[in-house]
């Protein structure tokens, strides 16, 4: 996974999503083919097995920005998912407890919940639940 973090710290966009036994699976957003320089665009489900049928319990993005204003830029996931993130039933502690089994791996990440539900995919107003922010800040309140 060091590997994947490295192209995400230099701009590659990941997706991960906790597959419905458990599984916390993470891949490139997108790959390129080397001989023809096609790039093609990878789904949630494709990496947990390419089906159309929802097998996920939650799925976002992985990525490498500022998060908080002022902040420099550190790792952090969202629940930006078309196909899995949209469930009512799901919130910002379920992201907290992803974000808890990439630090679990050694990968600390910050928490940015999105609100799925609006098409400007504002922010909620939340307190900052990262596992390994020290700083207290809480996080902005809009993207």
């Amino acid at each position: 996974m060091d590997h994947l973090f490295s192209l995400v710290r230099n701009g590659a966009r990941a997706k991960y999503i906790v597959s419905v036994n458990g599984a916390l699976v993470v891949g490139l957003a997108e790959i390129t083919n080397a001989d023809t320089g096609a790039s093609q665009k990878i789904g949630h489900p494709t990496l947990i097995g390419g089906t159309k049928k929802p097998h996920g319990r939650m799925g976002g993005e992985l990525l490498f920005g500022v998060v908080d204003e002022g902040g420099g830029p550190e790792f952090y996931i969202t629940n930006d998912s078309g196909r899995y993130s949209k469930h009512d039933d799901l919130t910002s502690a379920h992201l907290q407890k992803i974000a808890d089994r990439f630090t679990e791996q050694g990968y600390p990440v910050r928490v940015k919940w999105i609100d799925l539900k609006s098409k400007k995919k504002k922010m909620k107003d939340m307190p900052d639940v990262a596992a390994n922010n020290d700083r207290g800040k809480p996080l902005p309140s809009e993207v």
